[in-house]
């Protein structure tokens, strides 16, 4: 409790009451769901760690709410794995919460590393929830095959069009709608602030955000955009914005097919800025003069990335040439490129006698065919190289590697 100098409880410094969110549990019948079933021990103290380091946790925190939905993020997530390691003295992968981003299986997975470092064989002592607690063994994992990129991208091929439409000779002749995706990221913040300043250009923005409903899709934004200081309340009041909820691993971005063709209809723009980044977490950083550069460590690998980052590509092709044909913008990154090859190739450029200052857009990429490190880069090649090719069958748009800066 909050003290005033005198020792007396400071009452004015007390938070004030949530009253809509208690009276909205008070006029709720009470459900037996695995939100509300009381915890095992090592849920009960999973929700202890996540109530200590989640901004606003709600409580008692769900059993069966995701990490990621209830604030957390990459950074959060390598402290909530280290505070594991240290309190239930397991030797918990970086991965883990990925894998298992509620209390209750994160929980159920914990369980099954310390019955594991004892000899013994994981049960569980609710009939009501899994016996099993998947993820500790990838290499038994029948669901989660391993992938080669480079193939995978020539697999993939076929699920491209044979050819792709013109744009209309009026596009672009009047304000565009666009439809955006990982708006709520670090950059998809500023790539909306940016759009919607457009007024002469923008008529509106369409954007895709991973909530169970528009309301908490639209905080999520708004919570996103105002931590960057880039909000403005005005886009929705003005209706310029529109939120539709989906996610980007689900077919039609999980829009529905009435959704799906809506928007395809209004549309006139596809920015596929959306990807699967919650495998880092930064470890430090560098700059030069004019940008800065994040150092990060990077947990999954393409496998468990192929679905949110490479079929999401797809799934944007088809909606940019859905109901009338749109140009498509994607968002790639440097980790496509991020190869000794290359590093030759720039270096050699950039003291040659010529007019390239990095690799130039004409090359194929095949530099970087089998020798990529991390799954996200291999992704993002592998997006890239499936675009060259929808390219070459009449797509237009696109493809753009940025590099943040920082004042």
């Amino acid at each position: 409790m909050p003290l005033n100098p005198n020792g007396k409880i400071d009452k004015p410094a007390l938070p004030f009451p949530d009253t809509a969110q208690a009276a909205s549990l008070a006029s709720k019948p009470v459900e037996t769901t695995s939100s509300t079933i009381k915890g095992n021990p090592t849920e009960e103290t999973m929700q202890d760690i996540w109530a200590s380091m989640l901004p606003n946790a709600p409580n008692p925190i769900p059993l069966d709410e995701s990490f990621f939905d209830l604030g957390g993020h990459s950074i959060l997530a390598t402290r909530l794995i280290f505070e594991i390691r240290k309190i239930f003295v397991v030797n918990a992968p970086l991965g883990l919460v990925f894998d298992q981003p509620t209390i209750q299986g994160l929980a159920a997975e914990v369980d099954a590393l310390r019955n594991v470092d004892l000899g013994l064989t994981y049960k569980s002592t609710d009939s009501s929830r899994p016996t099993t607690a998947p993820g500790i063994d990838d290499a038994k994992k029948s669901t989660m095959a391993l992938v080669e990129y480079g193939q995978d991208y020539v697999n993939l091929l076929p699920s491209l069009r044979d050819s792709y439409p013109v744009l209309a000779a009026d596009f672009a002749s009047g304000p565009l709608t666009i439809f955006l995706t990982g708006a709520t990221g670090f950059l998809g913040a500023f790539v909306l602030r940016d759009l919607l300043s457009r007024q002469n250009e923008v008529k509106k923005v369409i954007c895709l955000v991973r909530a169970s409903d528009v309301d908490q899709g639209t905080c999520r934004l708004r919570e996103g955009s105002t931590v960057r200081g880039v909000w403005d309340e005005q886009w929705i009041r003005s209706h310029k914005l529109e939120i539709v909820t989906g996610d980007l691993s689900q077919e039609l971005f999980g829009l529905g097919h009435d959704q799906w063709t809506r928007v395809a209809r209004e549309a006139d723009i596809v920015l596929h800025n959306g990807a699967l980044v919650r495998n880092l977490f930064l470890i430090g950083s560098y700059r030069d003069s004019d940008n800065w550069f994040p150092q990060v460590h990077w947990v999954y690998p393409y496998e468990k990335l192929r679905s949110a980052n490479v079929l999401a590509t797809l799934t944007a092709v088809e909606l940019a040439s859905t109901a009338k044909q749109k140009a498509l913008v994607f968002i790639s990154s440097t980790s496509a490129i991020d190869t000794e090859h290359y590093v030759q190739l720039s270096d050699s450029l950039l003291q040659g006698q010529n007019d390239y200052k990095g690799v130039p857009e004409s090359d194929d990429l095949e530099g970087a065919r089998a020798t990529l490190k991390t799954g996200y880069g291999q992704t993002k090649w592998v997006s890239e190289k499936l675009l060259f090719e929808a390219g070459k069958r009449g797509l237009r748009g696109y493809i753009v590697r940025p590099r943040i800066r920082r004042g």
